[in-house]
């Protein structure tokens, strides 16, 4: 792992990210659901990777479908394919600079239908495709180093 990447500054844990995210969402009448979910926080995870941060230290895994935050969708799955239609108040995460990167993302991928989401997070050329290896790396964490 790159040892800069660590020492550099982070936004939160994937945790605190995802309410945000997720609160973000449910208050614009935008839900979003799992797939969705993951594919923002791979997308968020990738800006501040390129930037030479991280957004968050969780690691992603390449599952069948796309990248996941195998804790986060836990949490989630209940919903299955609905709407995840949960606010949490209060939080303070993330920061007015890291906004201006976040929110972008949330509200261009919310829009994205399945299969588009699919068609962007399975790129061959991408950290995903190269890490689940059609099925080969399946539930292998996704190196950051890739998502440069």
């Amino acid at each position: 792992m790159n040892h800069d990447l660590k020492r550099r500054w982070i936004i939160t844990n994937a945790t605190n990210l995802t309410r945000y995210i997720v609160s973000k969402c449910t208050k614009e009448n935008e839900p979003i659901n799992n797939l969705q979910l993951q594919t923002i926080l791979y997308c968020i995870q990738i800006e501040f990777v390129r930037r030479g941060k991280v957004a968050f230290y969780d690691n992603m895994e390449a599952w069948k479908f796309g990248p996941v935050l195998p804790n986060v969708y836990y949490t989630y799955c209940g919903f299955g394919a609905n709407p995840i239609t949960m606010n949490y108040p209060n939080e303070k995460f993330p920061s007015p600079e890291d906004r201006k990167i976040i929110d972008p993302i949330v509200e261009n991928k919310r829009k994205l239908l399945p299969w588009e989401l699919e068609t962007l997070t399975h790129d061959t050329n991408g950290a995903w495709a190269q890490t689940y290896r059609s099925g080969e790396g399946e539930y292998s964490i996704i190196p950051r180093e890739l998502m440069m």
